[in-house]
């Protein structure tokens, strides 16, 4: 039986609120499932059951993923919007306007692309360099300036005028790119432990946004089409554009768990690094049986040191290393006594217990569940939280 098309129309028309609702928690429903399906974990938790909790990660949701999409394309935003609005007085931008969608292209490549290409290139030069990096920087300013003021049509001091608006428009939008590559270093970090790869992973997608963001400056010109007509096509192709952008950030980076881990963050649901998670006494035996090490001697421990992938429902998941210790204050003030005798290690000692800490922090991790009534508190590098 085929679906009554009228019907479902209608339906939906007279349930707007509620389809759309449902649609909103849904939204909500997916982040948690992608967030557990990244830990590879679903806690005993109904998410149904809770409807404001799944409202808050929905719209928190959709405002990051708005947020990145429009940081995606902000670049080529500005530019467009300067130079038809605030930099109306130059003649500077006909020489991308008015062309073939081909010849606009390549024009945005040289008066778009190069200056913040060249910008970026000297400022990640520097780092790594020196100062001189910046030498290129200043050929291809030269360059534009030395083309502006010996144009017949401009004039020399036409084309400084030109020239002072082309790098306040070009600095500006070095600034807003500023933020996608910002977010593609946070994407790419830790991905890789090879640097030269990941260097080159990060200026290909550099590029690639420097690419789409032509596309975003690239104006619409056409006489078939009126002037709403034009904005409502832009907003279509910007809209597509940033959202591409987003897409291939992650993918490419292998960070789609990005904005979900973000969320989940944000609300202390899930990917919490705790500097400590203290233990009831039943909670130091469930770690002792976990072969971690330490004897806290005492009703309540700590670790160290603690990612929280998960506190919602009746568990705890948690990580941490496998030399993880476990400790308590009376071990604490048994150290500080013995530091108050002399029993101090020094010289070749002191550097083979620091080689130990080292090798304790770069060793493998585990991964286990704990009831949450074994957590008495955790703590952030900020505050500290009751479970």
């Amino acid at each position: 039986m085929f679906i009554d098309k009228d019907r479902l129309l209608s339906y939906y028309y007279n349930n707007v609120a509620s389809v759309f609702w449902s649609l909103f928690l849904v939204f909500g429903a997916v982040i948690f499932v992608a967030y557990y399906i990244h830990i590879e974990y679903m806690p005993d938790f109904d998410m149904m059951s809770s409807i404001s909790l799944l409202a808050a990660v929905s719209a928190t949701s959709i405002f990051f993923i708005v947020f990145l999409v429009l940081m995606g394309i902000m670049p080529g935003l500005f530019w467009d919007y300067y130079w038809s609005d605030m930099g109306g007085s130059s003649n500077l931008s006909q020489q991308w306007k008015k062309l073939e969608t081909r010849d606009t292209i390549q024009a945005l490549m040289i008066w778009f692309a190069l200056p913040i290409l060249a910008i970026f290139a000297s400022v990640i030069g520097e780092l790594f360099f020196g100062w001189y990096s910046f030498i290129f920087l200043v050929i291809v300013a030269f360059g534009f300036f030395g083309y502006l003021v010996t144009r017949s049509d401009y004039g020399f001091w036409e084309g400084c005028k030109n020239f002072i608006s082309l790098a306040f428009a070009s600095f500006m939008t070095s600034v807003f790119a500023f933020f996608p590559f910002y977010f593609i270093i946070k994407a790419s970090e830790m991905k890789s432990d090879d640097n030269d790869m990941l260097l080159f992973l990060i200026a290909l997608l550099s590029l690639f946004v420097v690419f789409m963001n032509v596309f975003v400056a690239a104006p619409i010109t056409s006489s078939q089409l009126s002037l709403n007509n034009i904005k409502k096509n832009k907003i279509i192709k910007n809209t597509i554009i940033g959202a591409l952008v987003l897409v291939v950030i992650c993918i490419w980076s292998k960070a789609t768990h990005l904005i979900p881990e973000s969320v989940m963050r944000l609300y202390k649901f899930g990917a919490i690094h705790a500097s400590k998670i203290v233990f009831d006494k039943e909670g130091c035996d469930v770690l002792g049986n976990l072969y971690l090490k330490g004897n806290p001697e005492e009703g309540m421990c700590y670790v160290d040191d603690v990612l929280i992938l998960s506190r919602l429902g009746n568990e705890y998941y948690l990580q941490m290393a496998q030399g993880a210790l476990i400790k308590s204050r009376y071990s604490d003030s048994k150290n500080h006594e013995n530091e108050e005798r002399g029993e101090v290690k020094t010289g070749a000692k002191a550097g083979a217990e620091a080689d130990k800490i080292e090798a304790r922090l770069s060793s493998d991790t585990i991964r286990f569940t704990i009831s949450a009534d074994r957590i008495v508190s955790w703590a952030t590098s900020s505050s500290v939280n009751e479970p």
